[in-house]
């Protein structure tokens, strides 16, 4: 018999989310054509894809978009209408002001569930450059395998005993 500790379920899950959910950010697009300087946006969107069935998907709940930068500093990500961002993936933190700019931040979508094989998109994200040099933008989720799905709800026969009524 092979002895699976907890340990080993969560990190299955990191694994999961690392390697079965696929996050694309969409190139850069420059507010000025050709050139994007400091104070001047860009637009990005954002596509988390699901493994799909035949690959092994499993839903993932509690989803946040985290975008943020490398090197911090050099651009902000300006807060969209929608969906609602805060500071840090905890949804108990207030929601960041609409139009203000952050070195990164996280979206919780209203449907934060990703079921098997789906995808979510957020487009007309935008991204203000702050200082001149070379930057990558990146995007990736914060969630974890949906635990109803994984262990399920079925019952067993432990505890039965047969029996004849006469």
């Amino acid at each position: 018999m092979t002895t699976i500790s907890l340990a080993d379920i969560r990190a299955a899950g990191d694994d999961y989310i690392e390697n079965q959910v696929t996050t694309t950010l969409g190139t850069l697009v420059p507010a000025v054509p050709q050139a994007w300087s400091p104070g001047e946006l860009a637009t990005t969107s954002v596509t988390v894809r699901n493994a799909t069935e035949a690959n092994g998907g499993v839903p993932v709940v509690d989803i946040r978009h985290h975008l943020t930068a490398n090197p911090l500093g050099r651009v902000q990500w300006q807060v969209p209408v929608s969906p609602p961002a805060r500071a840090t993936s905890d949804s108990g933190d207030p929601l960041l002001v609409v139009g203000s700019f952050h070195d990164e931040i996280f979206l919780f979508p209203t449907d934060s569930t990703l079921d098997v094989g789906d995808v979510d998109v957020v487009s007309n994200l935008k991204v203000k450059a702050i200082t001149l040099g070379a930057v990558s933008v990146l995007a990736h989720i914060h969630g974890s395998p949906d635990q109803s799905y994984l262990f399920g709800r079925r019952g067993g026969d432990n505890g039965s005993q047969a029996a004849t009524i006469v």
